[in-house]
């Protein structure tokens, strides 16, 4: 009875103390879910406050950004002030540029950039204006000369060439003056169309004329003209010229001329085919651009039927000259 007494007492006490083991083991398993749960939400806290932190500086960051503002913005009033007192100086736009204008007319657009295509303007150039030691019945001072008035791309092409001669049959040799309408056809070509005379000693010849000049490959400077008269008489001439700028001044420049001819013309010494070669060679110093003195060496060769009728007449088939001049362009 007694042992009974003593397991009902016992059961109880021990159920009890089981149930206070379990408790205390949940409490302490849901203790660190607790810490967590609590760690969790001070975490949150934690990270509202830097979000909140982040806002408020954001915000200073926003309320510096509009403090500054001001600044950047009288940095480039500053910069646009400057552009402006830069251009402040520059021409004054045409009324006609403004955005609700009308479109410009080609004379103010010409006018407003200088680039006139339908300008007219003129040039005259002496490549050769020179004294010689040439002999009897030679030249001693010789000119070769051309200039032009027009456009760009039609011009007045005047050309003349010729030599006064003081020893044996003195006066004007060899002399002629063309004029011509000069087109441009490309790039480096021109073509040139009108009429050539001839004056001086002997007797004169009236010439149709037609030719091309320009730049050859290699920077060549080529003249070719071809010549008919109305009496039946027909003639070409070839020329080229070639610089070689030693310096910025000192310029050598070779040149070579020919003529030719269909017809002997006993009266002017000249014979049919080739009648004369000129070739020679000049070395100038550009004391200015426009203006250069020049010396140089001449060597003149005629040829058949020409040769002949100079030699009768008492001067020479072929003749080597020293010779000194200018060359003048304006």
């Amino acid at each position: 009875m007694k042992a009974t007494s003593a397991l009902l007492i016992a059961v109880p006490l021990i159920a009890g103390a089981f149930s206070a083991h379990a408790a205390d083991v949940t409490t302490a398993a849901n203790a660190p879910a607790a810490s967590m749960a609590n760690g969790t939400t001070a975490n949150g806290t934690a990270a509202n406050t830097t979000t909140a932190n982040a806002t408020a500086a954001n915000a200073t960051a926003a309320n510096a950004t509009g403090a500054n503002a001001p600044t950047a913005n009288a940095t480039a009033a500053d910069a646009i002030a400057t552009q402006a007192g830069a251009y402040a100086n520059a021409p004054t736009m045409s009324p006609a540029m403004s955005h609700n204008s009308q479109p410009m007319s080609y004379r103010e657009m010409a006018n407003l950039m200088q680039m006139d295509d339908t300008a007219r303007f003129a040039k005259v150039t002496f490549d050769q204006l020179e004294w010689r030691n040439g002999g009897v019945n030679e030249g001693r001072a010789v000119w070769d000369a051309q200039g032009y008035y027009g456009g760009d791309y039609d011009k007045l092409w005047i050309k003349t060439e010729g030599k006064y001669v003081s020893q044996g049959r003195k006066g004007v040799h060899d002399a002629d003056v063309e004029v011509l309408w000069d087109r441009v056809i490309s790039t480096w070509w021109n073509v040139q169309a009108g009429g050539r005379q001839d004056f001086g000693t002997g007797q004169s010849r009236t010439w149709a004329a037609i030719g091309i000049q320009g730049l050859a490959p290699q920077w060549f400077q080529t003249e070719a003209s071809v010549f008919a008269s109305d009496e039946g008489r027909t003639a070409a001439r070839l020329k080229a010229q070639y610089e070689v700028l030693l310096t910025q001044r000192l310029v050598l420049q070779p040149f070579a001329e020919a003529n030719f001819y269909g017809h002997s013309d006993p009266a002017n010494e000249i014979g049919s085919g080739l009648s004369d070669l000129e070739v020679s060679v000049r070395l100038r110093y550009e004391v200015h651009r426009q203006f250069a003195p020049y010396v140089g060496v001449v060597w003149l060769r005629r040829f058949g039927g020409t040769a002949d009728l100079v030699r009768a007449a008492g001067g020479e088939d072929s003749d080597l000259e020293l010779t000194a001049g200018l060359r003048v362009w304006f």
